[in-house]
């Protein structure tokens, strides 16, 4: 689709061959820790393509992400967002960040492996009072560039309306937040398979 991309989830395999191969493609490449991401450098895969997402980034990796200018840092929560102001503010940089959003969609699959649904405990909840703080604090930050937001169904999904759903829940956060702080959302990033 015109305006869209796909990134590779480098959980699944990575290896500066495949950090090639993803690159010659014309992939973004999805990491979720400092190990991927130093795979990425390592075979010079471009920072400005590589989205940096995970319920459990350490400062360090956060930092790592900074300091090699990392095209998009997923914040898992308001916390994250917080830190990640700190950080690029020392680094006298500005980051790109999409805020990780629960759309309270659920689909089948097995519990252990949902993330979509209501009470996941990943990412930020639907709330309109804390979604509004965390989308506020990152829009009046000098560091911080909020640039849309990211969710996660869960794996092992093979129903095609939930992403629908959970589109159509996030474009009404979208115009909510439009009309409530004039934040208008460029990104969304889905995941879950």
């Amino acid at each position: 689709y015109p305006g869209s991309r796909a990134a590779y989830a480098s959980k699944a395999f990575l290896s500066m061959a495949m950090c090639r191969i993803v690159e010659e493609e014309g992939f973004c490449l999805d990491v979720v820790s400092g190990g991927e991401l130093n795979t990425a450098l390592q075979a010079k895969f471009p920072m400005e393509r590589v989205i940096f997402h995970g319920n459990n980034k350490s400062l360090e990796e956060l930092e790592m992400a900074v300091k090699h200018n990392v095209g998009r840092i997923v914040a898992d929560h308001p916390e994250e967002i917080r830190l990640l102001e700190v950080i690029a503010g020392q680094a006298g940089k500005k980051v790109s960040v999409q805020l990780r959003i629960v759309p309270e969609v659920e689909g089948k699959t097995h519990k252990h492996i949902m993330t979509g649904q209501k009470d996941t405990k990943f990412g930020v909840p639907l709330e309109p009072t804390l979604i509004q703080q965390v989308v506020k604090e990152a829009m009046e930050s000098p560091h911080l560039e909020l640039t849309g937001f990211h969710f996660h169904l869960g794996s092992n999904l093979f129903e095609r309306d939930i992403y629908a759903k959970a589109v159509e829940r996030v474009m009404n956060l979208s115009k909510d937040l439009k009309e409530s702080l004039g934040f208008v959302a460029k990104e969304l990033n889905a995941g879950g398979g």
